[in-house]
């Protein structure tokens, strides 16, 4: 018997009982959502799998990963339903979904006062305690390994930090082998997980590895650390082009808008009525009464932004190196945040264009 969702966010009943979401943690645009709700007077983490062709396949790689973390007792969320669900109504964060639509999904407890590492490394948090948390996480890595369990999707926001202890959260990338995994295999994984961390903190890994060694029964020494600093660096180029690529489409970072004649994007985290609104207008030449020819500040909401403009063709005169400005400012900015570089925060992008050819452009970010 499927579960029933309603909106405006999400309702869900099933033999009486009732479930309500109540905030928006993840979207992955016609791929997934994430809510936080309550279902039988518990908090509850509600994950719906969105595509047609491929959300049934999702969901079972989802729960036979979670299911293999329990069964090798590793720390993770009580599974408390999986199975389908029905809106009906439309969530305003998808609207391509009709009501009456039958997705499959999986209700997680709630973990108290919980973050994912990913938040809290990017976080405000002392960096002694954030290196703590990074030898925690690399120690449970290591204890997987050891059991053949790999996390194929490895990355910092797969591991919640709640209460004083680390769960590994995502089921969907989650592949086992019959033995614990060889060293060749073991240093690649250690490897992609260090490619999270800021380069600024490369020099920890001469002081983590030797734990995990030490937690997998391995020899140390220069040789291994060397393996690992090659997938290390080739996982860091990876991200890179990954990020490129999510900030100039709809995905779980950005949310955009093109046009023949415009191009709008704004990072997710900011985004709101109020920024669409201006976002829209800059689209159609609207620009805010005041700013000068090289932008200036503006207040959006209980936000004070930053406005940069680039001007491409003005006054029948090119100005070639700043045609492009606004999206290199925006990928620069995204890139410099993902590495741990000091950089203002990128909000939003507005290019005013003639098919490809860009000849006015506007770079919003968080003024400091």
């Amino acid at each position: 018997m499927p579960i029933s969702v309603t909106g405006p966010e999400l309702s869900l009943t099933t033999n009486g009982k009732h479930l309500v979401c109540d905030q928006l943690l993840r979207a992955l645009p016609g791929k997934r959502l994430v809510y936080r709700g309550v279902f039988d007077n518990r908090r509850v983490i509600v994950k719906l799998f969105l595509q047609r062709r491929h959300a049934r396949r999702h969901w079972k790689r989802e729960i036979a990963g979670l299911e293999a973390l329990s069964n090798h007792n590793i720390s993770l969320p009580e599974i408390l339903f999986s199975g389908e669900l029905q809106f009906h109504s439309t969530p305003e964060h998808e609207t391509t979904i009709e009501p009456g639509r039958v997705v499959p999904g999986v209700v997680l407890a709630y973990l108290p006062d919980a973050i994912d590492l990913r938040s809290y490394w990017h976080g405000g948090a002392a960096e002694k305690e954030k290196i703590n948390w990074l030898r925690t996480a690399l120690i449970t890595i290591a204890e997987q390994h050891s059991k053949g369990v790999i996390q194929q999707d490895l990355h910092l926001g797969n591991f919640l930090v709640s209460r004083g202890n680390l769960y590994t959260i995502d089921g969907d990338g989650i592949r086992t082998q019959r033995s614990g995994l060889t060293p060749r295999q073991s240093w690649h994984w250690v490897g992609v997980f260090f490619a999270q961390v800021y380069p600024r903190f490369d020099s920890l890994m001469e002081v983590l590895l030797p734990e995990y060694c030490a937690a997998r029964g391995f020899n140390y020494s220069v040789d291994e650390l060397s393996l690992v600093v090659v997938a290390r660096d080739r996982q860091r180029s990876k991200i890179g082009h990954s990020v490129v690529s999510k900030i100039f489409r709809n995905s779980g970072l950005c949310t955009v808008d093109s046009h023949f004649s415009w191009f709008t994007g704004c990072t997710r985290r900011f985004d709101s009525p109020e920024l669409r609104r201006l976002l829209g207008e800059l689209a159609n030449g609207q620009e805010p009464v005041g700013i000068p020819r090289s932008g200036g500040l503006l207040q959006i909401g209980a936000a004070q932004l930053k406005i940069e403009k680039f001007i491409g063709y003005d006054h029948l005169s090119w100005h070639r190196s700043s045609i492009k400005g606004a999206s290199s400012a925006w990928q620069r900015a995204h890139l410099t945040e993902q590495f741990g570089g000091h950089t203002e925060q990128p909000v939003a992008i507005v290019q005013r264009k003639f098919g490809p050819i860009q000849w006015r452009g506007y770079y919003l970010s968080m003024a400091d």
